[in-house]
């Protein structure tokens, strides 16, 4: 279900850039705003990946290293303690990293979105092409 939400949300957001592509090139400002969106949208959509990974990875390695008798002892998934194996605790440590950095992606996204919905506006639109024609 996961792999099958990035995929929807980077299908829907190249839809929405097929739509918008005679705003991103009459409006200045509006296609570099959603070029942005769009690579926030990749970002997020790779470190969701990149987290699953991480998970499965620090599952796999305790499986095995329950298998073997090693006790594996953490605080929680992503913080480690002095007795966790090294390997599960690099792992849990990148884990961290990424479960901050996703909401951070999504965030920045989700400014940029608002940035483009204020963008519709009348006066904004007529600002934004005046800009484009007019020489800087």
């Amino acid at each position: 279900m996961q792999w099958l939400g990035i995929g929807a949300t980077l299908v829907a957001g190249a839809q929405l850039a097929r739509v918008r592509r005679r705003r991103m090139a009459l409006q200045k400002g509006f296609g570099t705003v959603g070029a942005v969106k769009a690579g926030l949208a990749v970002a997020g959509a790779a470190a969701t990946a990149y987290s699953a990974y991480c998970g499965s990875r620090i599952g796999r390695l305790a499986e095995e290293a329950h298998q073997r008798g090693v006790r594996v002892e953490v605080r929680d998934v992503t913080l480690p303690t002095p007795e966790t194996p090294s390997e599960i605790a690099a792992w849990q440590r990148r884990q961290r990293m990424v479960q901050f950095l996703v909401p951070v992606l999504a965030g920045a996204n989700i400014a940029c979105g608002s940035y483009l919905v204020q963008s519709y506006r009348l006066g904004a639109t007529g600002k934004g092409i005046l800009r484009r024609l007019l020489p800087d």
